[in-house]
């Protein structure tokens, strides 16, 4: 018995939508959280009208559609925002701003302008190529356009990641001339594993990153670990981030800026395997594809666009969302694919493949670690739903106040907090969480208990250091205190917040 891998794709897409709802229907932000899932639903129906929409029409789409998005962003974007980023580009920014209208409506940041554009440039050029219009004056001009939106987002990942891509077809056309598939293939797992280790030594400088972006990073894997299985919600990232792992009061940080985690973070782990599958089967039908057109190496290139500047940014599910429709386009375009003999799928295969997954999962759902972590995951939903949904500044001057109040119940959490330490007594979210509660309340010798446990567990994560270092400094420890402190990035003001709370709350001393 056989079905097709189309069928998968499909199966896969809905998963992909099941995780988004859930997302939603956990996020403490309920307004921000159902924008977001609109957005999705829009990007799966794109998604699965490129999977059956004929080619031709489909490369209609793709010629004019950068041009619709470029002249939407020019009447929507705030060009002020962005002068001083690129200097050279400053007088052509303050010349959009002369004229430009004020619509209402969802604004598209340039960021996002910068992702999207790079993403259609090559669809847009082989579809040009396909209906024989490229070298057409018109087909000419809607290219120049796409090239001038591209540098006008100013979007330096989206520049490297294009510039990749191109790079890696033209080294990857000139080889099919002159070695066999698999001396190509093994150039190509070379190639990618140079790029990679120069990534890592030289990362910074080459994609001129800004020096906190690597911190970014680093913290939201943090709150991803507290969130291990659900994510925090679509749209719940920023004051997440803010309370649980910077320790600030207002936003600091609007996303993971990774594409990968901020899916992972907001549609936990079943959003993130199943986008994961998604591209793997998206890749798998291109390789699969005895005859290809260039149109679907053009999919797969804005794949990889979509990829490697998702790797240092994200401008889909980040800066507001806006963009996270198009995400799906390139995917649909490689599944349109799957509908040939070759692409067929065992049916035994597929279910013994599955029998096993769930084994797994229930040998891995029976180890104490990762029961432990779950118990803590659902205690840290219940955490934020309680303090995020009514937390608003200034209004509530801190977070503290809330905890420290009657105005929520943190009993919930508490509960599956301490049962996950009955589970396992080392579990660093249930530590910390608790521990950070108890500072609220004052309960200062239980919280320096449990964050003692914390940072022993995990001793690189940055709010157990700024928490604990607190502890000690009110105990009189300042010298270890001062050494935790100096390990982590406070230059956001966090101790001078922490000195107004206690001169807030009466205890001067601690102040």
């Amino acid at each position: 018995m056989y079905f097709s891998l189309r069928l998968v794709f499909l199966i896969l897409l809905a998963l992909f939508l099941i995780s988004a709802l859930m997302g939603a229907l956990i996020s403490y932000n309920t307004s921000l959280a159902w924008s977001r899932f609109a957005a999705i639903v829009v990007g799966v129906a794109v998604c699965v009208l490129f999977v059956n929409l004929p080619i031709e029409k489909a490369q209609t789409v793709a010629i004019f559609l950068p041009a619709i998005v470029l002249l939407y962003f020019l009447l929507t974007n705030d060009w002020t925002s962005r002068l001083g980023k690129v200097a050279w580009l400053d007088p052509l920014l303050r010349w959009f701003a002369t004229w430009q209208p004020q619509f209402p409506g969802w604004r598209l940041d340039s960021n996002s302008l910068g992702g999207v554009l790079a993403m259609l440039l090559p669809l847009q050029v082989a579809a040009l190529w396909g209906k024989g219009q490229l070298k057409t004056l018109g087909g000419i001009a809607l290219i120049g356009i796409s090239i001038i939106g591209v540098l006008i987002s100013e979007s330096r990942g989206a520049w490297i990641a294009l510039i990749a891509v191109i790079g890696i077809g033209v080294l990857g056309q000139a080889s099919q001339r002159i070695a066999p598939r698999s001396v190509r293939v093994a150039v190509f797992v070379v190639l990618v594993a140079m790029g990679m280790l120069g990534l890592m030594i030289f990362g910074q400088t080459l994609l001129q990153l800004r020096s906190d972006r690597w911190d970014v990073w680093h913290n939201s894997l943090d709150l991803a670990s507290d969130y291990l299985f659900t994510g925090v919600g679509l749209g719940g990232f920023e004051m997440a981030y803010s309370s649980y792992v910077v320790l600030l009061h207002v936003g600091h940080t609007i996303h993971a800026h990774d594409l990968f985690l901020d899916v992972w973070l907001e549609q936990g782990l079943l959003g993130l395997v199943t986008f994961g599958a998604l591209i793997v089967v998206a890749i798998q039908a291109m390789w699969n594809r005895q005859t290809t057109l260039i149109w679907h190496t053009a999919a797969f290139a804005s794949l990889g666009v979509i990829i490697l500047h998702g790797l240092t940014d994200d401008p889909f599910y980040g800066y507001g969302g806006t963009a996270i429709p198009f995400l799906f386009l390139p995917l649909g375009v490689l599944a349109s694919m799957l509908a040939s003999e070759q692409t067929r799928l065992n049916f035994r295969f597929a279910l013994a493949t599955l029998s096993a997954i769930v084994v797994v999962i229930i040998i891995v759902a029976l180890v104490p670690n990762v029961r432990a972590s779950f118990v803590a995951n659902l205690g840290a939903l219940a955490q934020t739903q309680a303090e995020l949904a009514v937390y608003h500044w200034p209004e509530v001057p801190i977070q503290d106040e809330l905890r420290r109040t009657n105005q929520i119940d943190l009993s919930p959490a508490i509960t599956q907090y301490q049962l996950a330490l009955a589970i396992d007594p080392n579990n660093a979210t249930a530590n910390r969480r608790l521990g950070q509660i108890e500072i609220s309340r004052g309960e200062y010798v239980s919280a320096r208990q449990h964050l003692q446990v914390a940072f022993a567990s995990v001793p690189a994560q940055r709010a157990t250091r700024q928490m604990l270092g607190e502890l000690y400094a009110i105990e009189g420890n300042v010298d270890q205190a001062i050494r935790l402190w100096q390990s982590i990035d406070v230059s956001d003001g966090q101790l001078e917040i922490r000195r107004w709370w206690y001169g807030h709350i009466g205890e001067k001393e601690w102040a």
